[in-house]
């Protein structure tokens, strides 16, 4: 008989270098993504279609890590698309668990810069960080995300949240810039 794995979730604490059973998309090319959270739309932040983060903290080879853009960090701006009606690169096949090695602990959007130059990264920015002040000085009960409930993960003293980058004061338990 087949062991069942059960998924990881944020609150797992990660070692670099050990493995772990984790949600992953099945893509159309058959590539296998580290996913977290729940599958949500931001209609906030222009993104009406349902969709799931890249867990960049695990390891995918290089072709990957280019064609979804993951820098150094674990970070990226490409979501994967759950809408069945979706029929783009990036749209999810299945929801599988996979055994992955955890290679970074940090992950999440990369946001624009507030001080952004060009046309587009300042528009961009301007939904961003209008919907990202309004969290400013929410607070934050159990490391939990007052956004979707997301676990955040420490940072440098900080915890953020792996999904849309929201960040908290570790001591006040509160968001911050």
């Amino acid at each position: 008989m087949k062991a069942v794995l059960t998924p990881i979730d944020e609150t797992t604490q990660l070692t670099v270098g050990k493995s772990y059973p984790v949600r992953c998309a099945k893509m159309k090319d058959g590539s296998l993504i580290p996913i977290l959270g729940k599958k949500h739309a931001d209609p906030e932040l222009g993104v009406v279609g349902e969709h799931y983060h890249i867990d960049g903290r695990f390891f995918l080879p290089k072709s990957v890590t280019e064609k979804y853009q993951i820098d150094d960090e674990g970070r990226t701006n490409v979501i994967l698309c759950a809408d069945e009606v979706d029929i783009d690169w990036n749209c999810i096949v299945e929801l599988v668990v996979k055994q992955k090695k955890c290679v970074r602990l940090t992950t999440g959007v990369n946001p624009p810069s507030r001080e952004a130059t060009s046309i587009w990264a300042h528009l961009k920015g301007l939904k961003y960080y209008k919907w990202y002040d309004k969290f400013l000085g929410k607070e934050v009960n159990e490391n939990i995300c007052p956004h979707l409930g997301t676990k955040m993960i420490e940072h440098d003293g900080v915890l953020v949240c792996p999904l849309h980058n929201l960040k908290a004061c570790k001591k006040a338990k509160i968001i911050i810039k």
